[in-house]
Order: structure tokens, then sequence, then C-alpha cells
């Protein structure tokens, strides 16, 4: 898909996207790093606290079960 956009911007001069190009994307709008990584940070946090909710929860049945 980088490769398609980049030949529609410059039909002039295609050429292939190198391997890391996403961090010199990043690099040109810093802005979009920061969004990506505080979305992903509060996910993380989200499931982490979802997980520990599960956890409890099973905990809970299997003593409840098992007496």
């Amino acid at each position: 898909m980088a490769m398609y956009l980049y030949s529609k911007r410059n039909p002039e001069r295609p050429r292939p996207v190198g391997h890391n190009w996403h961090l010199s994307f990043l690099d040109r709008h810093p802005e979009l790093g920061i969004k990506y990584s505080r979305q992903i940070e509060h996910l993380r946090v989200e499931a982490q606290q979802d997980y520990f909710v599960f956890v409890n929860f099973f905990e809970r049945v299997c003593t409840i079960i098992s007496t």
C-alpha cells in the first residue's frame, strides 16, 4: 500500500519503499507516533485489568466448586 501511494504521489519517480519506511514516516510526522503510543498503552492497561478480573472470577468459581 505504501508503494502504491508513493507511486500515485510521485508518478515520475517510482521507486520501492525501504524496509523501515514506516520509521522515516513517523520521524516526519511525530504527532502520529505520540497518539499511537498512547492508544496502545491505554489498551494494554485495559487488557491487563480485564485479565486480572477474569483470573479473580475463575479463582473464586474454583473455590466455590471445590468446597
